[in-house]
């Protein structure tokens, strides 16, 4: 039974139904759940919908009725035409005429009119505040769950593709402004039909076989939105992705002169995005002229048909057709309101999956919450035969990892690139979980230490420092609003950044640009030392700090190494090997694997990988 239903009878009212998989039930559950925390406001919404239908509909039936006083050729009595309350309307109107009458209806039609718009602005009034509170709060739960993604999990979104999806979970408000359209045009389609009934049940019959017409004459285009819609939206993803990397690389494609290639790329795809969203224009636009043309052809063919039937009566029955094709004629706008819901619906359910794929937990990794709370970094760090191979892929990174950091020491990684050495860094800096083996952190297991402990205790300077386009102050603070002026000075003076920050134009109040490209390299890399060093951590992460710096610029940080050393901890990892000259041990690394270990003297003495490269930076030109 319930089978030939689904291929009998559901094609019939297919215009009602919408084929959805799991993603989009999850997304439409997760949109009822954000509208359910403001059902009042949606109550309202649907109570200001109902109303709107009833005074439709007692505009429609006024109508009807002063139309029947006119053609009504019989005598006129007013009592018999009202019914009930008949008593009150002979004392208040004793000598109304047919004519006098006629005109109170026309005018208490108009007025049930102007309260029915000023009921459909006010409920589309609240509607467009519950369309603007849902994107709202579904921007924010995307970005919240972004932000929650572990590195590994956040690292496998381009940052195009993730900012278009957070910016599509926006849409969802979109979905609501359809909703309540649709639901106001059912209330008006409901009153309608009420009438219609009411007048001639059998052309009621005959209206809504033109209806079934016009709905299987439209089916066939939904699978067609729904194949262009998904296209749009994944094209949309890629082509915020490619846009977004392109930008980025401003001095990249002007170095290389491909900036007419970077810009065809754009254009071809946002081509393709538009070319995809054309069509499903050309495919709408076509279904209203469609709906007018059969809703006219309806009519004229009713009336054609009330005046063979109706014979010698046809004067006293074409008014009253004439007032049933007013009420279908007022009706055929909700359904065209209908089908553009729907189809503005299914165009939808491709942004609808994307962001129900973003929210979803199933397969994905996220900051690890809670853990223990160590008083404070005492003792040592050791790596303990540690592996790694990073998520989907089955070679290691590194094997068997083994060395230990005193507090209060200096310990560098040296090796040649593809040795290993920043995975050691992202792995102690809890960015990724080690594969095999430990990291012990005073004998606790960095997995089970609280992650925002652990961030307090350890400061980093990358090589590449990234710098917000704004004021050098909020550069070195990045994020914290509780440092005074006077703590971020102290900061950039232990960074020896204080004194070009004075011969900036406005000091720390100076806009450094994007990525502080206003800066030369080694005043980015002295600011994000600042910014490493107003946290005042135990640790300190020097990651290629010193690469790309000028040998002024260089010994500056190797004064601020120096001057830190016995009180903070630090990891050094560095090509450079004159940056390491105070480390009271050196770690080499070589293809993810521990090959030398010692002191500087005690590497040099064994002339070994370390010797050979420490002797090449350093022999006379």
């Amino acid at each position: 039974m319930v089978g030939w239903l689904k291929q009998r009878v559901f094609p019939i009212i297919s215009f009602l139904t919408i084929e959805l998989d799991d993603d989009h039930r999850d997304g439409l559950r997760l949109l009822a759940r954000l509208v359910w925390s403001r059902r009042l406001l949606m109550a309202s919404i649907l109570g200001l919908n109902f109303l709107s239908a009833v005074f439709e509909g007692g505009t429609m039936g006024i109508l009807v009725y002063a139309v029947s006083i006119l053609i009504d050729q019989g005598a006129f009595d007013l009592g018999q035409k009202i019914g009930f309350g008949a008593e009150f309307l002979d004392f208040s109107l004793p000598e109304i005429s047919r004519g006098g009458l006629f005109l109170i209806l026309v005018l208490a039609a108009v007025v049930a009119q102007v309260m029915k718009s000023a009921l459909v602005y006010g409920g589309k009034r609240l509607s467009i505040r519950l369309q603007f509170a849902v994107a709202v709060e579904m921007q924010a739960l995307a970005t919240n769950h972004a932000m929650s993604f572990s590195y590994a999990e956040i690292s496998s979104y381009s940052g195009g593709a993730l900012g278009t999806r957070i910016g599509q979970a926006g849409q969802f408000g979109s979905l609501v402004t359809l909703a309540n359209t649709a639901m106001l045009s059912i209330f008006m389609t409901m009153g309608y039909l009420t009438f219609m009934i009411a007048m001639s049940p059998i052309l009621s019959v005959a209206a809504l076989g033109v209806v079934i017409f016009l709905a299987l004459t439209l089916q066939f285009t939904v699978s067609l939105l729904k194949d262009l819609g998904a296209a749009a939206a994944k094209d949309s993803v890629l082509e915020g992705q490619v846009t977004f990397q392109f930008l980025q690389a401003g001095r990249l494609l002007r170095v290389l002169n491909v900036t007419e290639f970077a810009g065809a790329s754009i254009n071809a795809l946002r081509r393709r995005v538009f070319d995809a969203r054309m069509r499903m224009s050309y495919i709408t636009a076509w279904m209203d002229p469609l709906i007018d043309a059969i809703t006219i052809s309806a009519g004229g063919a009713f009336l054609l048909l009330g005046f063979v039937l109706a014979g010698e009566s046809a004067a006293e029955v074409i008014p009253k057709l004439l007032l049933f094709l007013l009420v279908l004629n007022r009706m055929m706008p909700q359904m065209k309101n209908l089908n553009q819901c729907r189809m503005g619906f299914i165009k939808d359910l491709a942004m609808v999956k994307l962001v129900v794929d973003l929210l979803r937990k199933d397969g994905k990794t996220f900051l690890r919450q809670g853990g223990e709370t160590p008083e404070r970094f005492s003792d040592e760090i050791i790596f303990d035969n540690v592996s790694f191979k990073y998520p989907q892929t089955t070679d290691y990174v590194l094997r068997d990892v083994s060395f230990s950091l005193k507090k209060g020491k200096v310990l560098a990684l040296v090796g040649i690139s593809g040795a290993g050495k920043s995975t050691v860094a992202d792995l102690l800096l809890g960015l990724y979980e080690v594969s095999n083996g430990r990291i012990l952190v005073d004998g606790n297991n960095l997995n089970m230490i609280n992650r925002d402990w652990w961030s307090s205790q350890i400061g980093v300077v990358d090589q590449d420092i990234f710098l917000l386009n704004t004021t050098v102050a909020k550069n070195i603070a990045f994020a914290a609003e509780d440092y005074s002026l006077q703590e971020i000075m102290v900061a950039a003076r232990a960074a020896f950044a204080h004194d070009f920050i004075s011969t900036l134009s406005d000091g720390y109040e100076t806009i450094i640009g994007d990525r502080g490209h206003k800066l030369s390299g080694g005043q980015v890399q002295r600011l994000g030392l600042a910014r490493a060093l107003l946290r005042e951590p135990k640790i300190l992460l020097l990651d290629e700090a010193t690469s790309s710096l000028d040998s002024e610029s260089e010994q500056m940080i190797q004064q601020t190494i120096e001057g830190m050393h016995e009180e903070r901890t630090l990891l050094i990892i560095a090509h450079r090997l004159s940056t390491i000259k105070y480390a009271d041990e050196i770690v080499v690394l070589d293809h993810g694997r521990v090959i030398e270990r010692g002191s500087l003297t005690d590497l040099l003495s064994q002339d070994g990988q370390f010797a050979k490269v420490w002797h090449l930076q350093h022999s006379p030109v």
